[in-house]
């Protein structure tokens, strides 16, 4: 995965985990039957490296049925369970849109679809480059062996053999002419002549020798260029098993993506007029929350099984897993710390409720402003 998509992953993590927590508390809070209205405010400052500090504050409504959340970016969310769909309201552009809860699920499962074929790419670029390294060990050790037979030294040797020979034999050839030359008797003439044809042959074919090790020389390296190219492969080969150890443990760091612990540390501080206690969550790439709760305000362990069951499940972000561990705290968050790394990149954003008002919501607040423009889903 590049440093741009860790990046985009960071920042969508940064801006979504420290709110998980309450909301999957607050989706909690609209399945039971409340005694009263809440309204909640609440304030959230992140700071992640190449993006500077960010502010923004919401404003979350509860009702018996239904749930908003109105953003200091103009942008508010109504969710009514009871309906199964959320509306998207853009106060700046004065147009809302009108989603299905399943849609907002099937855009989820695409989503997790897409990771997973990321994470199935990285383990083919894995597999590949074990297989560039047994060919490259496998070229290196014909280099080490031609080096230490010393092939080329051997040929050329071999040539300066044959050159030798071929001149002694010229050398006979020559005296052989001189004589034939000569006045002589038939029989001696006869096998002067024998012998030039023999020792013809032989020139001929230890030419024929020189010449085809002659061709060979230049595919053959001497034991400098082997060294050379046996350190070349070497270096590859260290490379090679550089990149498949990272990629291995990018691996293994995202299939454990999801695995989360939680820890009790013991009174917190006291937050929007709530006493409260201290939970740490841990989860894997240096991934950390921790929560302020408010025991008095206690959530329905229903609940959150209702929500795992809308929540996507895959191997690298399995947030069913994370909504397992935010249930074992069972109280109301009114404040969360939230710090993670990824490709050298650290995101925190701490969130803090500055207060928890009980009392009737009118019941236009769960309404869209008269004269907004309905806009269509891109979602199908």
């Amino acid at each position: 995965m590049c440093r741009g998509k860790h990046v985009d992953f960071l920042m969508l993590l940064f801006t979504l985990c420290p709110l998980l927590a309450f909301y999957c508390a607050r989706r909690c809070a609209m399945a039971q039957t409340f005694d009263q209205d809440l309204t909640i405010h609440e304030s959230t400052t992140a700071l992640a490296a190449g993006f500077g500090e960010m502010k923004w504050s919401t404003v979350y409504y509860f009702s018996k049925n239904g749930m908003k959340t109105s953003s200091s970016d103009g942008k508010d969310n109504i969710t009514w369970l009871d309906k199964g769909k959320t509306i998207i309201i853009d106060n700046n552009e004065k147009t809302y849109t009108e989603v299905s809860i399943g849609q907002l699920q099937e855009q989820i499962k695409r989503g997790a679809a897409s990771m997973e074929e990321s994470y199935k790419a990285m383990g083919e670029a894995v597999e590949q480059m074990k297989v560039d390294v047994t060919e490259n060990q496998k070229e290196l050790d014909e280099m080490k062996a031609k080096q230490a037979r010393g092939e080329r030294e051997q040929l050329e040797t071999t040539v300066e053999q044959l050159t030798a020979e071929t001149q002694e034999i010229q050398k006979q050839l020559d005296e052989i002419d001189k004589k034939l030359s000569e006045k002589m008797g038939k029989n001696q003439r006869k096998k002067l002549e024998a012998t030039q044809e023999k020792l013809g042959y032989e020139l001929a074919d230890k030419q024929a020798q020189i010449n085809e090790i002659e061709q060979q020389l230049p595919n053959l390296k001497s034991k400098e260029e082997l060294e050379g190219v046996k350190k070349e492969l070497t270096a590859r080969i260290e490379d090679t098993q550089k990149s498949i150890e990272a990629g291995k443990e990018n691996m293994d760091q995202l299939s454990r993506f999801a695995s989360y612990t939680v820890t009790r540390e013991g009174p917190g501080e006291r937050i929007a007029g709530y006493a409260t206690e201290k939970y740490l969550i841990k989860g894997p790439m240096g991934m950390e929350m921790t929560l302020w709760v408010a025991p008095d305000l206690k959530i329905p362990e229903t609940c959150y099984d209702v929500l795992k069951a809308r929540t996507p499940q895959y191997p690298m972000f399995d947030m069913a897993k994370i909504y397992d561990e935010v249930r074992k705290v069972k109280a109301f968050p009114v404040k969360s710390v939230f710090t993670m790394r990824v490709a050298n990149v650290e995101a925190r954003a701490t969130t803090l409720v500055g207060s928890v008002i009980r009392g009737p919501i009118p019941a236009s607040t769960f309404e869209v402003p008269a004269g907004y423009r309905l806009r269509p889903s891109s979602l199908r």
